[in-house]
């Protein structure tokens, strides 16, 4: 180092530069500590021995290093913070002095280089805001760097309390709505993750838990709940409590398969039972996920994702579901879509298409069944497994079913007055089956049309009938006491089971495609449908099956003696008219 420049800081430290110094150090106190201001004011006006006593005994350490990293100043009293000595340091580099303190030798190095910056930084236990500020020569050449670096520990450890306090849930101690916020935020802005799954948890029935036992019991559960979830999932995951009786679960990068291979822990969770004043508690919880990998989203929209799919899994029993937009009445489609249908069933802008059952021993068409479609002129030809969720979510289903119970009506008996005698079959909903005018309704349109009741068929699934067996078999009784066919649609999806059947006034079983479809290459879905066409013709019911495609299934069904096939064999669903062309063309026998 240049004689000039050691001459040039010695006199920094001495006389009107030394007061200048000082200056600098009061100016930074202003800002962390005014009563520590006031009082050094007064001191800057006495002589050098008092700024000297002054800086040797501020909350601070202030020192100076020259263009080499070397002290050639320290004081202050948070030097005595560290257990170290003012001058130990004068002559060593802070290279070495702080050479496990990577980010504060980088801060340091930049300052040499001419900036002025402001860091903070933790030294063992206890943690500094440090202000690094160059020092130049005549010549406008860096000389030195002055620090001055206020002992902020006690502060940041209010603040870190005041977060945690914020961040996290006081029953559990896990993280809530806002950390949970943060850090979805933080993986959906990571570039290196491209999935994100996350479940809302909601305990089934907790409510109960609390009346019974007191708050004070539940969130013991609560706790116990939360343990065990973090237990459930590894380390990159966050489970969270967003309050009452809901949590929440972060898998980072997780697809579809991650999360189903998850869920087999996180159930398990529920396996044992959790105790609450040594009574054992059986809880079982409803989860919805969302994943960002298919619906790239913000925190709030993955989290009412998520919400949406955990109140359908709630009310279905079913444990989880992912969300699909299908499921979801609140996206803009979906309103749009509502509206929309509103105004088609008003305006009648529905169509019924119909495909025919074939008699599997003579070739003779009963009978059809009656599709619903739609086609807008914006969404275009909107499938009915989406409008129709729709409807039942939002009251709908009600409008829509008695306008394919008209139509249908309608259509048999114009087909009726000409000669062209076919069952219709009709497919009816959970919701309708809680309908009690419902078989008013249908006889007020078979008066109406003057359709004889034995032209008409309505079809309910196992898991409609089932919802609320005691509604359901008081509806289906009043529908077949004025003639009408009852059908069981889709059997072995649901109960898969015959015993029920007993208390319906059922006329008619058709079975599901799902085992239709496979049972020519399937010995087993073979002898499903072969035992299951056995036992109804037992029962003396009438046999349907569905999702017939080609010859060999056909012949195959014919062998079993089942009665009729339905499917795209002979027909896909078709327009009324399509329909008349196509038995012209194929010269069916329709007879009754």
């Amino acid at each position: 180092m240049g004689l000039i420049h050691l001459e040039f800081i010695i006199e920094a430290l001495s006389g009107l530069i030394l007061s200048a110094l000082l200056l600098h150090l009061i100016v930074t106190l202003r800002w962390h500590s005014p009563r520590f201001y006031k009082k050094s004011i007064t001191l800057a006006m006495k002589n050098e021995k008092y700024y000297r006593t002054a800086m040797k005994n501020a909350p601070i350490i202030l020192s100076v290093i020259d263009a080499k990293g070397i002290f050639i100043f320290s004081e202050g009293r948070g030097i005595k913070t560290l257990s170290q000595d003012a001058d130990d340091r004068i002559g060593r580099s802070i290279f070495n002095v702080y050479k496990d303190y990577p980010g504060l030798l980088s801060a340091t190095r930049r300052a040499l280089a001419g900036e002025t910056l402001t860091i903070q930084q933790d030294i063992g236990p206890y943690t500094f805001d440090a202000q690094m500020t160059p020092m130049y020569d005549a010549k406008e050449q860096v000389i030195g760097v002055i620090f001055v670096a206020l002992d902020v520990t006690e502060r940041v450890r209010v603040e870190q309390a005041l977060r945690h306090q914020a961040c996290y849930d006081f029953v559990t101690g896990l993280p809530n709505q806002i950390l949970l916020r943060e850090r979805v935020t933080q993986e959906l802005q990571t570039q290196e993750r491209t999935n994100l799954a996350l479940l809302l948890l909601d305990l089934d029935h907790f409510q109960e838990v609390n009346d019974t036992f007191g708050h004070q019991q539940g969130d013991l559960i609560l706790q116990q709940v939360g343990q065990r979830l973090c237990h459930a999932v590894d380390a990159s995951a966050t489970v969270g409590r967003i309050g009452g009786d809901e949590f929440v679960i972060l898998l980072p990068g997780a697809d579809e398969e991650n999360v189903r291979e998850a869920m087999v822990s996180i159930y398990h969770v529920f396996d044992l039972p959790f105790l609450i004043e040594e009574f054992p508690m059986h809880i079982e919880a409803s989860i919805g996920i969302a994943l960002s990998s298919t619906h790239e989203t913000d925190f709030s929209t993955l989290f009412r994702q998520a919400d949406v799919a955990m109140y359908i899994a709630k009310r279905k029993h079913s444990g989880y579901i992912f969300y699909q937009p299908e499921l979801d009445p609140y996206t803009p489609r979906r309103l749009g879509l509502l509206g929309a249908l509103r105004a088609a069933i008003a305006d009648n802008e529905l169509a019924l298409y119909y495909q025919p059952q074939i008699d599997l021993q003579t070739g003779i068409i009963h009978s059809v069944e009656a599709l619903i479609r739609w086609n807008h002129p914006d969404y275009g030809c909107v499938p009915p497994d989406q409008f129709i969720p729709l409807a039942e979510q939002t009251g709908l289903i009600q409008p829509l079913s008695i306008w394919v119970l008209e139509e249908a009506i309608r259509q048999c008996a114009n087909w009726l007055q000409r000669g062209i005698q076919l069952t219709i079959s009709v497919n009816l909903s959970t919701h309708n089956l809680h309908e009690a005018d419902l078989p008013t309704r249908i006889a007020r349109l078979l008066t109406h049309y003057a359709l004889p009741a034995r032209y008409l068929c309505v079809e309910v699934t196992e898991s409609a009938v089932m919802t609320d067996i005691g509604q359901a078999v008081e509806i289906l009784n009043q529908i077949s006491e004025m003639g009408i066919k009852i059908a069981i649609d889709d059997f072995g999806t649901g109960y898969s089971s015959l015993a029920y059947l007993k208390h319906l006034p059922v006329n008619e079983l058709k079975i599901d495609r799902f085992f239709v479809k496979q049972m020519i290459t399937d010995p087993i879905d073979a002898t499903i449908v072969q035992s299951t066409v056995k036992m109804a013709r037992d029962l003396g019911l009438k046999v349907v099956a569905e999702g017939v495609e080609n010859q060999e299934t056909s012949n195959l069904l014919a062998d079993y003696a089942c009665d009729c096939g339905q499917g795209y064999f002979w027909s896909r669903p078709v327009p009324a008219l399509e329909l008349e062309l196509w038995l012209v063309k194929t010269k069916s026998v329709v007879v009754v």
